[in-house]
């Protein structure tokens, strides 16, 4: 089938190249045709979708490549926790061969406790991502930390050292529900043998309060067996 568009060019002339796609999707199947599809017991749908890939561009100005680190926060992908760091590229152009190196330290250490290195990176003209440090399965805590990240692409290079912190209440939460961190139940067998400790020294407890008790009863009868005697 062959697919005919109007694109509308901004009215005033831009620099660099704006960078899009074109989307074809499968036709939704009508009311009546869905219900006898549903009637069958089918309880997947499945939909097709095309990406034809547009880029326009005006002039052949140069523009020099930026970027920007914005927000650092905690998060999570795939129920794994990560810091996430996002950059931004706010020029009209591709960011080709991107490479990042960060690691993350307790403010006012040179010591970092996380580190992450991804190349072969590519952002499109104006946009944005979040690039994830992974914790590898260790729980986030709470407190001050610095950041330390450089980006290359191409001739290009940015340095950033930025501190952020993260509270108590979104540590927790995101440790709850991160599948890679072993739960420590050290508690539990510290409390199950403060458990059976107590139930030891309350049976050795009882069993001396009985002995006692059967020596008193046993000193008793002893003592009125000797008085009989005495009468007789």
């Amino acid at each position: 089938v062959k697919v005919s568009f109007t694109i509308d060019v901004p009215e005033e002339q831009f620099d660099g190249i704006l960078a899009g796609g074109i989307t074809f999707k499968e036709k939704e199947a009508e009311a009546g045709n869905k219900e006898n599809s549903n009637s069958k017991g089918l309880s997947i749908e499945n939909r097709y979708a095309y990406v034809v890939g547009l880029v326009l561009n005006e002039t052949n100005t140069k523009l020099e490549s930026e970027l920007r680190l914005n927000k650092i926060t905690p998060s999570q992908i795939n129920a794994r926790n990560v810091i996430n760091v996002n950059l931004q590229n706010p020029v009209s152009k591709y960011l080709n061969r991107l490479k990042v190196e960060a690691k993350v330290s307790k403010k006012g250490s040179n010591k970092p406790i996380i580190t992450s290195k991804k190349d072969k990176m590519q952002m499109a003209p104006n946009s944005n991502f979040y690039y994830p440090i992974s914790l590898e399965g260790q729980p986030l805590k709470a407190g001050n930390y610095t950041l330390e990240i450089v980006a290359v692409s191409n001739d290009d290079k940015w340095n950033w050292k930025k501190d952020f912190t993260i509270k108590a209440e979104d540590a927790k939460k995101l440790n709850e529900t991160d599948v890679t961190i072993k739960k420590d139940y050290t508690w539990i067998v510290y409390l199950v043998g403060l458990i059976l400790l107590i139930i030891v020294f309350f049976l050795l407890f009882l069993v001396r309060k009985n002995k006692k008790r059967r020596e008193k009863e046993e000193a008793r009868r002893i003592k009125n067996k000797r008085k009989r005697r005495k009468k007789n």
